[in-house]
């Protein structure tokens, strides 16, 4: 029987429940089922529900939406704006009267200092985080480095529904049609059409493995592999299709862990694999320069299979050339 009971980390709480599911599609593989609009994911293999991990047992913490002060602002500002407010309805509420001048150049010497002091603190405050920055990189932290520099710029542009042009230069704006350009310019990008005889290929011999590796590799994987496997993962980087990020799985503990090898067990025997694990996401990202309706000034950005052996730990792209 599983454990059960509920985890918090950072902006995720986490439910799971000993109760796995009766009827093996993995509606429930340990976890109690907390259904929320901010996170779902299904996996779906051979007709059966994967409810994944953010839908199934995980939600996000509500957080208050209301207006946070900028960062710069001080006691002393705010004090003095609340000064220049007042001031400026005694001003007006003595207008046309012989106190309007007096109360007028109150209200006009708190502006002249409340803008003052601004610029002040704004210069000040651009010192202490550059400060900051520096110092973080220093320190070899660049995910806090440019979490600063993220929240200083500001917003990000939404490239999502940008028009782009045709190879005729025509511009397009239905959404249908800009997803069809895009999907045609991955296509010529990234399928390079190979030389290589099929026959050749195909005379390759299999090469045989002794009987002693092959029950040791037959054997399924481990909960304490799996549970190691989740433990080397990298913290804060970019999930898949399914949305579930290494550090989800690192929160949900052993729970989370048996859960995770149950689905890895079933797929090792049944030797079916699940698509969205197979599935590679493209991420368009602007070169900063040139016109933004020309795919040809986007870099593409793509989260690397299993199969790919480039820039990986532990993999070469020369033995897997050997291999072949």
């Amino acid at each position: 029987m599983y454990d059960s009971g509920v985890i918090t980390k950072d902006d995720y709480s986490m439910v799971y429940s000993g109760a796995p599911s009766s009827n093996k599609t993995r509606s429930a593989h340990g976890v109690a089922i907390y259904l929320d609009k901010h996170a779902a994911s299904v996996w779906r293999e051979s007709g059966a529900k994967w409810e994944a991990t953010l839908s199934g047992a995980i939600f996000h913490n509500k957080q208050n939406k209301s207006k946070k002060p900028k960062e710069w602002l001080t006691d002393e500002i705010l004090s003095l704006v609340d000064e220049k407010g007042a001031a400026f309805v005694e001003w007006q509420n003595h207008s046309q009267t012989r106190m309007q001048r007096k109360y007028r150049n109150k209200y006009y010497q708190l502006r002249n200092l409340v803008n003052k002091k601004i610029r002040a603190r704004r210069l000040e405050f651009w010192d202490e985080v550059s400060e900051e920055i520096e110092k973080a990189i220093k320190q070899h932290d660049p995910s806090t480095a440019y979490r600063m520099i993220r929240q200083l710029k500001g917003g990000r542009t939404n490239v999502d529904n940008m028009p782009i042009r045709n190879k005729q230069g025509d511009l397009l704006s239905e959404s249908e049609d800009v997803m069809v350009r895009w999907s045609e310019y991955f296509c010529e990008l990234l399928n390079v059409h190979s030389i290589i005889d099929p026959l050749i290929i195909q005379q390759i011999p299999i090469p045989s493995i002794p009987t002693i590796e092959q029950v040791r590799q037959d054997i399924p994987p481990s909960l304490s592999e799996v549970v190691g496997a989740i433990k080397q993962m990298k913290n804060r980087k970019a999930p898949g299709v399914d949305n579930i990020s290494a550090d989800v799985l690192k929160a949900g503990g052993v729970p989370m862990a048996k859960w995770v090898h149950e689905i890895v067990c079933d797929v090792w025997n049944e030797e079916v694999m699940i698509e969205e694990w197979t599935t590679s996401i493209l991420i368009r990202l602007y070169k900063s320069k040139g016109d933004r309706t020309v795919c040809g000034n986007y870099r593409v950005d793509k989260q690397l299979l299993e199969q790919q052996a480039g820039f990986r730990r532990n993999k070469s792209t020369v033995d897997q050339i050997f291999t072949l």
